[in-house]
């Protein structure tokens, strides 16, 4: 085990574990997993922002078992990538490697375990891990107002704004079966989304086209999972998601 200088083992803690994986806890809570090829698994569910390494963050992210702690404390870098806490408690992670998202891990001193349905401070929904991006995926409070056509949803999506943070999507169809996954999880969640089958209410628009006829795109009846298509000018439900 490696730690930093004894006035920061407070903050601090790298661990290796077996395999060469490295165990990154920052203020008492395993924050990331950094692999010796430069994959970075996060734990949060504040967010992760990957940015590819910039000249500095390559001259700071030492291969190998070094590792560099930020004088901030809030910064590790090892086996070429670097994870930094941001003050919000969202992560940034610079690599060349892939990152994957997981829940935050309970603990003492760790913000709670995540669980589908979980309704979120900013009022988003926890659904799971989009089996796209493979991080921590939630939806919007509530759907659109308005029944939008296939490129209104994703404008509506794009400048979608809840507790101060964008970033929003209309889900692919794999993540929309996340979505009515999660949600026949969680009577509270349920609710806010039409499940009545009614047409055009109860379908919802995805973002995934469909090659066949490229004037329409796939859509999905979240009260059964039946799925379809629709012309891009027809108006459906839409629930963007964020990760």
């Amino acid at each position: 085990m490696t730690e930093a200088t004894a006035s920061a083992k407070k903050k601090i803690q790298v661990s290796l574990e077996e395999g060469g994986v490295a165990d990154v806890t920052i203020n008492g809570a395993k924050v990331a997993e950094i692999s010796p090829d430069g994959n970075v698994v996060t734990f949060t569910d504040k967010g992760t922002q990957l940015a590819k390494p910039a000249a500095a963050t390559e001259a700071t992210a030492k291969k190998g078992t070094s590792i560099d702690i930020g004088e901030a404390f809030n910064t590790v870098a090892m086996y070429g990538a670097t994870v930094e806490a941001a003050t919000d408690g969202s992560l940034i992670v610079y690599t060349n490697g892939k990152v994957f998202t997981k829940p935050a891990p309970a603990n003492d001193t760790a913000v709670e375990a995540l669980k589908i349905g979980m309704k979120m401070k900013d009022g988003t929904y926890y659904v799971g891990i989009s089996p796209d991006t493979k991080q921590a995926m939630y939806a919007a409070p509530t759907d659109a107002p308005l029944k939008l056509n296939f490129n209104k949803a994703a404008e509506y999506a794009q400048d979608l704004e809840v507790g101060g943070k964008k970033g929003f999507r209309v889900p692919s169809l794999a993540e929309l079966n996340v979505v009515r996954d999660a949600l026949l999880q969680n009577e509270e969640m349920k609710k806010t989304f039409n499940l009545t089958g009614s047409n055009p209410d109860g379908w919802y628009w995805s973002s995934s086209p469909n090659y066949s006829y490229g004037v329409c795109a796939r859509c999905q009846r979240l009260s059964d999972g039946g799925q379809d298509i629709a012309h891009r000018r027809y108006g459906l439900s839409v629930r963007p998601v964020r990760s």
